[in-house]
């Protein structure tokens, strides 16, 4: 049968080959092959046709085929979750062993239970297993059992948090890989390296393989482990509570999934994941659909292990939205699918959820109880993220309690297994709650000690100076701050006065009023930390803690100046703009940011257009930040695919007792209250609540579900969209009355293809910061790929360009980025002639993306035969824009 034949082709051959059997033998033989070709693709079609093949072989005597037959059917159930199930099929594989005598089917059967036993946390008896399956597997020259003995040790010592001897195992595989010419083996070893070095918290180097990874897999077509390794950095980026990237990864999985039609395991985990990023990211009602629709699959598949884990998330989302009964239905589910197949790190997660549910009802004596019992349960597995979360949770609790001896250890314990991991958002909490404790007994250890919990952090440079600000503003007793770099706010609390400030002066400066503290290294000016509050106060902070606090920040605030320097072009005067942006030299986007300050201080509603990816929720943030509500929340919703019914509620609200165990909880409106609401893709709301919406923008009022009192709100309206809204409204899927109020101000975004001038700024940029982010030495790119760049259309517009850039930082191996470098879509696209040779500078680097920019335009009026408003529709500019461009080149359209 030819291994170029299509996947139906294929099957079809192989059940008629299982048709025209004639003998036992035949029968069990071609089955065999006919589940092989399924067992992974369609576990629920090979279950019963590897259960035939067990039989078939026992009484046509193959024990060997019979033993193939039951090790691919215990792997199948153990990855459903029937543990019992594949203990049962792979002491048939050990029986089949003593049969013949093979020791290499001996290995494969001690692989195969100790699977089971480290998916059942028994973890010395896992490592036994697969310690002789190591031995047998040598003894015999079995190159493939040695790796995967080595891959499921290395597995064992990871979940027992010894990291280092699982990457030494790891290691080893990829050396047995490489040796052999096991591509594959390769790519998942580098995986699984990159699968422990997460877990360490040693996120750079975790990222690397991953990416390492991806590229075997794309180059050699491994679909199901690139999507695997995709899944990593989701998670990795969850972590990291990025949650934007993390959707985006977990998407794409379910996008590639369901375009081969596919509703396997891969598709449930993905599902899970996604609904577990956008809980984690406030959008509640994505999530409540999310995590529903992985659940559905999962019980029509029988995965009980991924129903334990989706139940007791989807019972935090049941709890956080205030529907307790439905939490504790759904927890009873979740730990009973737990106990029967013995997952101890669900069962501590189950008695977690079950601890935030006795709190939630006033029964805090039972809430320690349970997470007393959570401790317990997890300390088996090591020093977990889980168990740091249960500790986290019972110190949170006794503080509320005033029980502050007893809760000081625990949340010290967990802060600092959550600083190992590098999982940011717990660490944060768990600093906030010591920092309270620390502040009753010195103020000053208190501040250094908060700076040192976020410096452990290794956040991005911008997010650990805003939180610095915060910690300094409140610690200092001041009401409003400002960190400057080169005369422009990286950082704002409130809105402080930042007319007069000096732009040399090297010398601390305090007032009742304010505290003026320059930022050096070595003498050199990176910056000032501007801190002001209302009423008097005649306390002075110790110059020595101030002087230690510098220090702190000086790293972060060098970074930072490093990317100022990159952020050219016009934005850089617009006087009131806070944008966190390349502004570039576009003239669209100039015009788009020059509104910003002008209409952020009104409460009119602002309309942001533009494609995915071309900035609009940063156009958001910066209406929020440059105006008078940027002391207040933003508060984002997405209203794309979520059911109407679950949308209202996330707006609104639901008043307690509108369903059977439902408490009051506040909706997206009540929580922007004196800021900002951003609804993004407002194109996607259904009719029924465009009304409701109306409503509130002309009222400023809302009424909860299931309530019948209004409650007033003062919260900025600023939607996004993609589509055309005017084109929706002539289909009647858009009210006129409600895009006309949305539309008071619109803005316009261009796509990535119409600020090509851009691209040399944009990815120098995003080069940089890759680079701090990922302690990489790459500093520019060569002018083969500025001219790919600048060539290419970017459907995906910022966004696409910026994964792209920190992609092939990643991966590159010198200080410039080259062609090879670059993703397979883009690379594929091929090579692009440049006139100059690669650039060692800024300037020459312009002067390339020019030529490649003013050849653009003259092949464009060629191909329109110099029809200048044709060719600015072929290039895909304005006319306005087409004719700026032919302006600034010198070109003359009629020639």
């Amino acid at each position: 049968m030819s291994d170029t034949a299509s996947p139906s082709a294929k099957l079809e051959a192989l059940r008629q080959q299982l048709a025209a059997a004639a003998t036992p033998s035949e029968r069990v033989k071609a089955t065999l092959l006919l589940a092989e070709e399924l067992w992974l693709t369609a576990p629920a079609e090979a279950r019963p046709l590897l259960e035939q093949a067990v039989s078939g072989a026992e009484a046509a005597g193959e024990t060997k085929d019979g033993a193939r037959a039951a090790s691919m059917l215990s792997e199948l159930l153990r990855r459903a979750g029937d543990l019992n199930g594949s203990t049962r099929y792979a002491e048939v594989v050990l029986a089949a062993a003593r049969t013949t005598g093979d020791q290499r089917i001996r290995a494969g059967g001690l692989n195969l239970v100790g699977m089971v036993h480290q998916e059942r946390g028994a973890y010395q008896q896992a490592l036994e297993c697969f310690e002789q399956c190591l031995r047998l597997s040598r003894e015999t020259g079995f190159a493939p059992g040695e790796q995967s003995a080595l891959s499921q040790l290395a597995g064992t010592y990871g979940l027992q948090g010894q990291s280092d001897k699982a990457l030494e195992c790891y290691r080893r595989c990829l050396g047995i890989s490489t040796r052999i010419g096991d591509t594959l083996g390769r790519a998942i070893h580098l995986h699984n390296i990159g699968w422990t070095l997460e877990s360490t918290g040693r996120w750079s180097e975790a990222t690397e393989h991953f990416h390492r990874a991806i590229a075997l897999c794309e180059q050699h077509g491994f679909r199901d482990l690139l999507l695997a390794a995709r899944m990593e950095l989701g998670e990795l980026a969850l972590k990291r509570s990025d949650y934007e990237n993390a959707a985006i990864q977990f998407n794409a999985v379910v996008a590639a999934e369901r375009e081969e039609q596919h509703s396997g395991r891969l598709l449930r985990e993905a599902l899970s994941n996604l609904g577990w990023t956008l809980f984690r990211s406030g959008d509640m009602a994505r999530a409540e659909a999310t995590m529903d629709e992985a659940a559905r699959l999962s019980e029509t598949a029988g995965d009980r292990k991924l129903l334990a884990t989706l139940g007791h998330r989807r019972a935090e989302l049941a709890l956080n939205q205030g529907r307790l009964d439905d939490a504790g239905e759904l927890l009873s589910q979740a730990e009973r699918h737990a106990a029967e197949l013995g997952l101890r790190r669900e069962q501590g997660d189950v008695l977690r959820i079950k601890a935030l549910l006795s709190a939630a009802r006033a029964e805090p004596a039972a809430a320690l109880e349970l997470l007393i019992r959570a401790e317990a349960m997890l300390e088996a597995l090591g020093d977990t993220f889980e168990l740091a979360l249960a500790r986290l949770q019972r110190g949170r609790l006794l503080l509320e309690l005033a029980r502050s001896e007893e809760a000081l250890p625990l949340l010290e314990t967990a802060a600092r297994t959550f600083r190992r991991l590098s999982v940011v958002a717990e660490a944060e909490e768990a600093g906030r709650l010591l920092y309270r404790l620390e502040m009753r007994v010195d103020r000053d250890a208190a501040l250094l000690q908060g700076l040192l919990g976020i410096t452990a952090l290794d956040l991005a440079p911008e997010h650990f100076i805003e939180r610095a600000l915060v910690l300094l503003c409140d610690n200092l007793k001041f009401e409003q701050g400002a960190v400057l770099v080169n005369g422009r706010p990286v950082a704002l609390k409130g809105k402080p006065d930042l007319a007069g400030i000096p732009g040399r002066r090297l010398t601390l400066t305090q007032t009742d009023l304010a505290t003026l503290l320059p930022v050096k290294q070595d003498d050199r000016l990176l910056g000032f930390v501007c801190l002001q509050r209302r009423q008097p106060l005649a306390t002075r902070v110790g110059p020595n803690l101030l002087e230690l606090v510098s220090r702190m920040l000086s790293p972060s605030l060098k970074r930072l100046g490093e990317l100022a320097a990159l952020e050219t072009g016009r934005g850089t005067a617009i006087p009131g703009l806070r944008y966190r942006g390349v502004v570039g030299r576009n003239r669209e986007v100039f015009d788009a940011l020059s509104l910003v300050p002008r209409v952020a201080g009104t409460p009119v509603p602002v309309l942001v257009r533009g494609e995915s990816g071309t900035g609009k929720e940063l156009i958001a943030r910066a209406l929020h930040e440059s105006g008078s509500r940027s002391d207040g929340p933003f508060v984002t919703v997405n209203c794309a695919a979520v059911p109407e019914a679950l949308l209202e509620a996330e707006f609104f609200g639901v008043e307690k007792g509108a369903a059977t165990g439902v408490v009051a909880r506040p909706g997206k409106f009540e929580q922007a209250h004196t800021g900002t609401i951003f609804l993004d893709e407002i194109g996607d709301m259904s009719p029924g609540l465009q009304s409701k919406l109306l409503r509130v923008i002309e009222d400023k009022t809302i009424t909860r579900v299931g309530g019948a009192g209004a409650t007033t709100v003062d919260a900025r309206v600023v939607a996004a969209t993609n589509m055309d809204l005017y084109l929706r409204e002539s289909q009647g899927l858009f009210r006129r009355d409600l895009l006309y109020r949305l539309n008071t101000v619109q803005l316009t975004l261009p796509p990535l293809r119409r600020r090509r001038e851009d691209i040399p700024a944009l990815t120098s940029y995003f080069i940089a910061r890759a680079s701090q982010e990922h302690n990489r030495t790459v500093g520019l790119a060569d002018d083969e790929v500025l001219a790919l760049f600048t060539a290419h259309d970017w459907p995906g517009n910022i966004r696409q360009l910026q994964h792209a850039v920190e992609r092939a930082v990643i991966l590159a191996t010198g200080d410039t980025l080259h062609i090879a470098d670059l993703p397979l879509e883009l690379r594929s696209a091929g090579p692009v002639e440049t006139a100059q040779p690669v650039p060692v500078a800024r300037n020459e680097r312009r002067e390339a993306a020019d030529e490649t920019e003013r050849a653009m335009l003259m092949e464009a009026l060629a191909r329109a035969n110099g029809y200048a408003p044709k060719a600015a529709e072929l290039a895909g500019y304005s006319r306005a824009q087409f004719y700026r461009l032919l302006h600034k080149h010198h070109i003359n359209p009629q020639g």
